[in-house]
């Protein structure tokens, strides 16, 4: 044992073995004057970092960054912190906001979905085994487990994805990720009541698999176009390469709207001053906040019926044939098997995919059973008595 010649205090040898692991350094002068603060501080910290040793503990700044997205992290590694499940599901927070809006935990630790049917309040607590869970998986799950009975409507079902405050939907391809679609909510479709819902459509057959055309979708037009909030102006609209572009005419220099790598098409459904009776959407996949000007975010566009459906279709299938080429990990059967390339050839002798035009006008919705399989009615995406829940009330 040594003793301090400043205060006359024992103080155990640096070198002494003790339970309590290795002594510290003898440059910390801990033990030393109060009043000396630098040095204090200097101690300090050297403490906590014999401490860190000590336990083994990583280094923050060494884990990588999430991916954007669950189902494109291209190079899953063995290592439980490069693991896509892990990141997405425990670490990556920007994604706890949107997924606690729409889902919760039960017992068993599986994760469950709150899924709307129709256009009712009705709502049934769907299981999302997995990150690769797609909207076909939830439609079949809903089948089987009898929430589809008794409903009546023309078509099949689909999952869809509503932006009540925006006043947009659309249908979820059946081969799309569903926690990639509810992740990139973000805060204004949490706090915004976004929701999705399981309806009768037209629109399955088109946007199906099986459906994906062999080329780029192309298409031209004048439309109109809302320069602004509440301005419109004629403007000449083209789809090509899977980008939509715009100009003052058709022969005048034309400049990009977006692209379909990251925007989709969505049908309007809240009642606007346009000068055509038929709206649709360009709006971004993306969460708003990645967006400096936000007019960039959404372009809305008005035409005629006719023309609309032919707009809506090639920008829909545009979008499928993007997904195709940039997300294969979205064409993988749920075991694993690769599904059949599609062709490219010119001369395949292929089934023409059914024609969107009608299917994407609003239409009666489907007659509910006179009793409901749901679990709630009334409610928005948020639980009953929670702070948000509160404030949608208060605004229904």
């Amino acid at each position: 044992m040594t003793l301090s010649s400043r205060h006359g205090r024992s103080r155990p040898d640096p070198g002494q073995n003790t339970d309590f692991g290795p002594a510290p350094s003898t440059d910390s002068r801990a033990g030393r004057s109060l009043g000396r603060t630098n040095t204090t501080a200097r101690a300090r910290s050297q403490s906590r970092h014999h401490e860190q040793q000590h336990l083994n503990l990583p280094d923050p700044s060494s884990f990588p960054l999430p991916p954007q997205r669950p189902s494109i992290d291209p190079s899953p590694s063995a290592d439980p912190r490069h693991s896509r499940v892990v990141l997405v599901e425990k670490k990556d927070h920007r994604y706890d906001a949107a997924r606690k809006a729409f889902s919760s935990q039960e017992n068993d630790g599986v994760e469950k979905l709150r899924i709307y049917m129709g256009d009712s309040e009705t709502y049934n607590m769907v299981p999302h085994p997995t990150h690769r869970t797609n909207a076909k998986d939830i439609i079949l799950t809903m089948q089987d487990a009898g929430m589809m009975k008794g409903w009546v409507g023309s078509g099949e079902w689909m999952l869809w994805e509503v932006w009540k405050e925006l006043g947009v939907e659309r249908p979820i391809r059946t081969f799309e990720v569903v926690g990639d679609v509810v992740g990139a909510w973000g805060k204004l479709g949490v706090t915004g009541g976004n929701r999705l819902i399981a309806k009768i459509s037209g629109l399955a057959p088109v946007l199906s698999r099986s459906a994906l055309p062999s080329s780029a979708p192309m298409c031209s037009g004048y439309v109109d176009f809302e320069a602004k909030r509440g301005k419109w102006v004629k403007k000449w609209l083209m789809l090509r390469e899977n980008a939509v572009y715009v100009a003052k005419r058709e022969n005048a220099k034309e400049e990009l709207l977006c692209s379909l790598s990251n925007f989709d098409a969505y049908i309007v459904t809240r009642a606007i001053k346009a000068p055509k009776p038929f709206t649709f959407a360009l709006k971004s996949t993306d969460d708003l906040s990645f967006f400096e000007d936000k007019s960039d975010y959404m372009h809305l566009i008005s035409c005629d019926e006719k023309t609309g459906g032919r707009w809506m279709e090639r920008v829909l299938l545009a979008r499928s044939f993007v997904l195709y080429q940039e997300k294969s990990t979205l064409f993988t059967a749920s075991n694993g098997a690769a599904p059949t390339a599609l062709s490219r050839s010119g001369t395949t002798s292929r089934k023409r995919a059914p024609t969107l035009l009608g299917s994407v006008l609003p239409s009666e919705p489907p007659i509910p059973p006179p009793m409901s399989h749901g679990h709630g009615h009334g409610h928005g995406v948020f639980e009953p008595g929670s702070l948000l829940g509160r404030q949608q009330a208060q605004r229904v």
